[in-house]
């Protein structure tokens, strides 16, 4: 309809290896979508704290130095509990998805194809 602008959704994605955050930020804005990038849980906990800011959906990887992903969308639960989230890991065969304590989101192992990892975040805020 004319005068109506789309919202443009917001993805908190936490990765710690530059180059897999990189495509991963890059695939995301090819897909109309905004990315907030951290490098760690902390970092992505201070971003998600900013007062005002929405975040439609969290991405991050299971194993990150310091706070783990999961324990890091433990915490955004505390204040958003409806919020989505995707694992991502390249651990497929650890102990933390044997245990199955990664219930709480869908998890996608790496390596994964562009189109799979797009679709999976479409997936969770749709």
């Amino acid at each position: 309809m004319p005068g109506e602008t789309a919202t443009l959704r917001t993805i908190l994605l936490v990765e710690d290896e530059p180059m897999v955050r990189s495509f991963m930020v890059e695939a995301l804005q090819r897909a109309g979508l905004k990315v907030l990038e951290a490098p760690d849980a902390e970092t992505g906990w201070e971003i998600a704290m900013r007062e005002g800011l929405t975040i439609d959906a969290l991405v991050t990887d299971v194993r990150l130095p310091g706070m783990s992903g999961p324990e890091l969308l433990r915490r955004l639960r505390e204040t958003r509990p409806d919020l989505p989230a995707l694992y991502v890991t390249g651990y497929a065969g650890d102990d933390t998805l044997r245990s199955g304590s990664l219930n709480d989101a869908p998890c996608l192992p790496k390596p994964f194809r562009t189109g799979d990892f797009v679709d999976a975040v479409k997936k969770l805020i749709s």
